[in-house]
């Protein structure tokens, strides 16, 4: 059977609303089938330069970052910091050049995870957004008061 010639023999005997894979069904269809790899952009892997990070945790799950020198940002828990990160970083450095950022990943998370704490004599200056998640200003407020 072939997906394309055969459709019509596929939904006759397993119906539209099937729990059925359809790799199951079809002989020979191995993961997602056959890709025409001209149409495929090239693949291009170079070491990337990682941006310099500085984290700072502000409790046992939050964290504050420096990415590429800029200001401190509050990232929150640290799941959401590598979430931010991947965003804001390593998506843009995906789309010029596939394959090159999966190490930031990684050594992010690894810096976040092993964020010293907030120095005692840090002088912060706390300026909630309003776009930010309420729990973040919560976060943010209980910094400031430190």
């Amino acid at each position: 059977m072939r997906l394309h010639h055969d459709v019509d023999v596929i939904i006759g005997l397993y119906g539209v609303a099937t729990n059925l894979s359809i790799w199951k069904v079809i002989r020979g269809m191995n993961g997602f089938g056959f890709a025409d790899a001209s149409l495929a952009p090239a693949l291009v892997k170079r070491d990337i330069a990682p941006p310099s990070v500085v984290a700072f945790a502000i409790d046992s799950e939050s964290v504050v970052a420096s990415i590429g020198g800029g200001p401190l940002k509050h990232m929150g828990w640290r799941y959401s910091a590598v979430q931010q990160f991947i965003v804001d970083v390593v998506f843009p450095i995906e789309l010029q050049s596939s394959f090159s950022s999966y190490k930031l990943i990684r050594e992010f998370r690894d810096i976040c995870n092993e964020a010293p704490e907030m120095p005692d004599n840090a002088t912060i200056t706390v300026t909630p957004s309003t776009t930010e998640y309420s729990n973040y200003i919560g976060v943010a407020k209980k910094l400031g008061k430190r």
